[in-house]
């Protein structure tokens, strides 16, 4: 950061903030300079040479496309596709399908676009004016579920694009650890509250059911699997819900 005096600037939270509260703190600082264009990235990733070179030029192409992803690489020297811009979600069943998952990087010329429900968090390019409107990223999370927040804010129908050559490589799990017990705990607590919070601000009428097909099923898998360990932060996450506590730095 020193090397690069002038160019990069460290702003510091006075907390531990959420992965949106992060963000906004960050584009609070750049708005004075009136950017074109907002590039929201994951602490974990590297980027390919081209890569920003390849969105200002798809951007500038399409400036209706409200939000893009890139393609995004699995592992930071990986050579196959954790998703081609985004994945599809399910409300019923709460999952996430990343588009083209686990395709060689040698066939990325011939996959063909899919619709995209949300694009992928690690890499989410917008034009400022877009960001502005939507006045950042939804702080209700502190983990997990930004990105679909965002495209269910922005004015209907929603505009998203893949740009096949921007590549981003993606270690994951930079923020949730680096494997192991810890990272399962982290990951149960704000991935089961996330769920249930953005289920209940969209899809109220299937919050019943998602509810309660956590409540029965999750324990049955941590049994199943001999993870007890992830009951106590999955117990928590439902317990914060029914609350309405917000989400808690967990340790």
């Amino acid at each position: 950061i020193e090397a690069r005096a002038g160019e990069v600037e460290l702003v510091r939270t006075p907390e531990r903030a959420g992965y949106a509260a992060c963000i906004n703190l960050g584009y609070g600082v750049l708005r004075a300079n009136e950017p074109d264009y907002i590039w929201v990235l994951n602490n974990d990733v590297r980027l390919d040479r081209g890569a920003l070179l390849a969105l200002l030029a798809a951007a500038r192409n399409e400036p209706a496309v409200q939000i893009w992803g890139s393609s995004v690489v699995a592992g930071t020297r990986g050579l196959n596709l954790e998703c081609a811009g985004g994945c599809r979600y399910s409300a019923l069943t709460t999952r996430n399908t990343p588009l083209h998952a686990g395709q060689p990087l040698s066939m990325l010329e011939n996959l063909e676009p899919e619709p995209l429900d949300y694009v992928y968090g690690a890499a989410m390019f917008f034009p400022a004016h877009v960001f502005e409107s939507l006045g950042g990223l939804c702080e209700d999370y502190f983990l997990y579920f930004e990105e679909q927040d965002c495209v269910k804010r922005l004015p209907r129908p929603a505009r998203l694009g893949w740009c096949r050559h921007s590549l981003v490589y993606h270690a994951g799990g930079a923020s949730t650890g680096d494997g192991g017990q810890a990272r399962s705990r982290m990951q149960q607590y704000y991935e089961n509250l996330s769920t249930l919070r953005f289920t209940r601000k969209y899809y109220p009428h299937l919050l019943p059911v998602v509810f309660a097909a956590r409540l029965m099923l999750k324990p049955v898998l941590f049994a199943l699997r001999g993870e007890w360990q992830l009951y106590s932060p999955f117990a928590r996450a439902l317990l914060d819900f029914l609350r309405g506590k917000p989400a808690r730095p967990y340790s």
